[in-house]
């Protein structure tokens, strides 16, 4: 997601999206993690002059850590008030430089402590650049979107864009920043699925033609054909059981047993076609021409088995992937 904004310098829009829009982008459903690229955080530097170090005899690192200690919010206890107990802090936060620049930092050396602006200058500035965000020649800041692990990519995709959408509406009604989706992950999938779910529908108009001219028989063509959807349908019965997905493996396997599942179908239709050829009823030519090629058929699917089923077992990351190929 790009971030830009006209009305805010690049560290306030750091700060912006770091500490007001993560936390809502990582409350959408399925999101690991939010970063933050391109931008540059405010940072206070504390120049020293190295004479007046020398002058005043005093370690830059004690001073670091005097003023690391000082700037902080303590605990300072309790305050116990009759049925009732309070705690107490110490507020020595630095809320502005010149708290800074007047802190007074003591050592074992001195009398009295010395002014921070006594011995250099604190200066207002950001951190050292690292990354840019640059979208149509603008600059801005990016927020990179990472699902978690296992969950699907397409669904966290869609509810980010929606969320996004929604938040930007609501920024800029207000005068906020604006955002726009620069890219988008879950395309490559996307088409990837659809490359293979068209590889699926060409392979059964192109098989169901191929019938058609072998067997020369529309109404075995259209027999033939319905074992193909409904095989599929059964297929994604035992998917779910599995809990399964359609992703490009399965979909994968799908489209390798629907040349699989023809082979079968055109040995047996072709057979009950002979056996209605010979004069036999229907249903009689049904049963006795399946029963004829059947264990052909099933030597042919366990051949199959034999081949595809180990692969479903297979450990390690390999396995991980491949499991839902296999068994599908």
């Amino acid at each position: 997601v790009f971030i830009e904004s006209d009305k805010m310098s690049r560290s306030e829009l750091t700060d912006w999206a770091d500490q007001d829009l993560k936390p809502l982008l990582a409350r959408v459903p399925k999101v690991g993690r939010v970063d933050i690229l391109g931008g540059t955080k405010r940072e206070i530097h504390i120049e020293i002059d190295p004479k007046k170090l020398a002058d005043y005899r005093i370690p830059l690192l004690s001073i670091a850590q005097s003023l690391e200690n000082s700037g902080q919010n303590v605990p300072g206890g309790s305050l116990n008030l009759g049925d009732k107990e309070m705690g107490v802090r110490s507020l020595a936060q630095f809320e502005k430089l010149s708290d800074i620049e007047q802190k007074l930092v003591s050592f074992a050396n001195q009398e009295s402590g010395t002014r921070v602006k006594d011995m250099g200058r604190v200066v207002d500035t950001t951190e050292k650049e690292r990354t840019k965000a640059f979208m149509n020649g603008k600059e801005g800041i990016v927020a990179q979107i990472y699902k978690q692990s296992g969950a699907n990519t397409i669904a966290v995709t869609d509810s980010a864009k929606d969320e996004v959408k929604r938040l930007s509406e609501q920024f800029q009604a207000s005068g906020g920043p604006k955002m726009t989706i620069a890219r988008d992950g879950s395309q490559l999938i996307r088409d990837s699925v659809f490359d293979v779910w068209e590889s699926i529908v060409v392979g059964i108009i192109l098989t169901v033609i191929v019938v058609y001219f072998f067997l020369g028989s529309l109404r075995s063509t259209i027999i033939t054909g319905f074992a193909i959807p409904n095989s599929l349908l059964g297929a994604f019965v035992f998917m779910a059981l599995f809990g399964f997905s359609i992703n490009i493996l399965t979909l994968l396997a799908l489209s390798l047993c629907v040349g699989l599942l023809v082979d079968d179908a055109i040995v047996v239709r072709e057979n009950i076609f002979k056996q209605i050829e010979a004069g036999k009823e229907p249903k009689v030519a049904a049963v006795d021409g399946a029963n004829e090629v059947a264990m052909a058929v099933v030597a042919v699917t366990a051949a199959v088995l034999s081949m595809f089923g180990p692969v479903a077992f297979l450990t390690g990351t390999v396995g991980q992937f491949f499991r839902e190929f296999g068994l599908t």
